[in-house]
């Protein structure tokens, strides 16, 4: 059986396969909020292994709902999309996900901060090269002189 639409202006008459994807992506919208919203605790609880073990699950669920997102749109005008609160969750998966978004930015930024003023201190108590005898700093050769080697 195929799609109908009634005018331009109304949304598309979905199927009962349609009808089905519509209610898997609205199953994925919500896990997917409440995948986000683990880590986000975890996060804020300190658990920044969560990151690590959440990472896979989030990635794959997030890439499923963008490439299946092309197949509901044209009907979340309709009734049965209403009813899914596909709208509602697309929202809410928005929300979240730019918290989450700012959460780790925050701590990527931190960690380069660490990183940097570990190398720093390295630096700092380092000799950072070779000195000669008088205390100057020798330049290091990249790569060794070539030299040709007349004989055979």
């Amino acid at each position: 059986m195929g799609r109908r639409q009634s005018s331009r202006l109304d949304p598309a008459i979905p199927t009962e396969e349609d009808k089905e994807n519509i209610a898997e992506f609205a199953q994925r919208l919500e896990a997917a909020v409440a995948l986000l919203k683990r880590e986000i605790e975890a996060i804020g609880a300190g658990q920044l292994e969560a990151v690590t073990e959440l990472y896979e699950r989030k990635s794959r669920l997030l890439k499923w709902i963008e490439l299946r997102m092309p197949v509901i749109e044209p009907f979340l005008g309709h009734e049965t999309a209403k009813e899914a609160r596909i709208t509602e969750n697309l929202q809410e998966l928005r929300d979240v996900a730019r918290e989450d978004s700012v959460l780790l930015e925050r701590m990527a930024v931190a960690a380069r901060t660490i990183v940097r003023e570990m190398d720093k201190a390295l630096d700092r108590n380092s000799l950072s090269g070779m000195y000669g005898k008088s205390g100057q700093k020798l330049v290091e050769e990249r790569e060794p002189r070539k030299s040709i080697n007349r004989e055979y």
